[in-house]
Parts: structure tokens; C-alpha cells; sequence
């Protein structure tokens, strides 16, 4: 399971990370770590890049504001090892299904790996918004019928919604009545073949 999942093309994101202190022998949180530490490094690749690790530029920065490459610690007393990360735009950009994040270099710093999921849902905007907020007008989008997305709003209206059908087409209908595709129909005599949606 990835550790973060970003819809592909995010910009200005945050991610907390625990990070493990090595000379602490009950998992405890490292703590005191700022941008500036010396050795630390964050780096990231992308999946199916041809490089390697691309190194992230740290900087300071506040809790809650996203600015590329920030580095802060949250809470030292309360949450021990806890640390936001502003991710570089580049990391979540469309173009790859996947990233991965590595921070190693400071003292007692127990190398941490990041694995990030890249789809084309944006979670929380579908919790936010709905599903409807989320897909496009596919009966005036002939784009968005063929996007993933697409197809699933599709589908939805499809066994959720209305449909009529006669002798030479079937008419799948969308929340408002309307229709929102129209698929082909014939029959020889004994099997009825229905064609794509158009």
C-alpha cells in the first residue's frame, strides 16, 4: 500500500512523515531536524524515469503553508519525529502513475522510504464533492466518454438511470432525463446485438 495517494497533477501538497531516530531502541521519533540539518538529504523518482534520484532543494518554512521543498518540524514535545514536507509540483505531475520519496543523511536518522500513488481520482475532492462534482458532462463531451472517469459516470447512469430501447437503438438517460448516449441495435431472429455508445 503507498504511504500517499495524489491525484496526478496536484500542486502545492503537503505530507507529514514520522522519522525514526537510530540511537533510540524503542522506535521513537528523532527530533530537532530542520531543513538546514547537516547531511540531510530528500530525493524522489518518479516511476519509468530513465534517471535516478532527483534531490529535493530544502528550505524553511511555516506549519499548514505550502512552499516547494519547506522542511519543518511539527511538534517536538507532542508529536516526536513528526516533520512537513512541501512536495515539489514536479513530484505529482502528470506523466507517471507512481513516486517515491527517500530522506537519509542526518544524524541518527533512520533512512525513511515514501511510497506515493499517482491516480487519475482525486480522493478528496470526491469525498468533498460527490461523484457527480467530480466527472464531466459526458452527453456534451465526446472526450470525456472515452476518459476513465468517463466511463464510470457512464456506467452509473447506465444500470442507475433510465433506459429505453426499440427495434434499432438503445437510449441510456442521465440524472436530468436527458439523453446521454445512444447505442445501435439489431437482432437476426435470435440474438440481439447492441453496438457502442455514441
Amino acid at each position: 500500500m503507498p504511504d500517499f495517494t495524489f491525484h496526478k497533477g496536484s500542486t502545492a501538497q503537503l505530507i507529514e512523515v514520522f522519522l525514526q531516530d537510530a540511537s533510540r531502541t524503542d522506535g521513537g521519533g528523532l527530533t530537532g531536524l530542520t531543513w538546514a540539518s547537516a547531511g540531510l538529504k530528500v530525493s524522489y523518482r518518479r516511476r519509468g524515469s530513465a534517471g535516478g534520484m532527483v534531490s529535493i532543494t530544502l528550505g524553511a518554512g511555516t506549519r499548514g503553508t505550502w512552499n516547494s521543498g519547506s522542511f519543518v518540524e511539527i511538534d517536538s514535545v507532542n508529536a516526536p519525529g513528526r516533520y512537513e514536507l512541501s512536495l515539489p509540483n514536479a513530484v505529482l505531475a502528470s506523466g507517471a502513475n507512481a513516486a517515491h520519496l527517500t530522506i537519509v543523511g542526518a544524524v541518527n536518522l533512520v533512512q525513511k522510504e515514501i511510497d506515493i500513488d499517482l491516480d487519475g481520482l482525486d480522493s478528496v475532492q470526491l469525498g468533498a464533492k460527490g461523484l457527480d462534482g467530480m466527472l464531466p458532462d459526458l452527453a456534451n463531451d465526446a472526450t470525456a466518454r472515452a476518459s476513465g472517469l468517463g466511463m464510470l459516470r457512464w456506467l452509473f447512469n447506465r444500470f442507475a438511470n433510465q433506459h429505453t430501447q426499440n427495434a434499432t437503438e438503445q437510449q441510456v438517460y442521465n440524472d436530468a432525463g436527458s439523453v446521454l448516449s445512444t447505442l445501435a441495435t439489431t437482432s437476426d431472429g435470435t440474438t440481439v446485438t447492441i453496438g457502442k455508445s455514441s
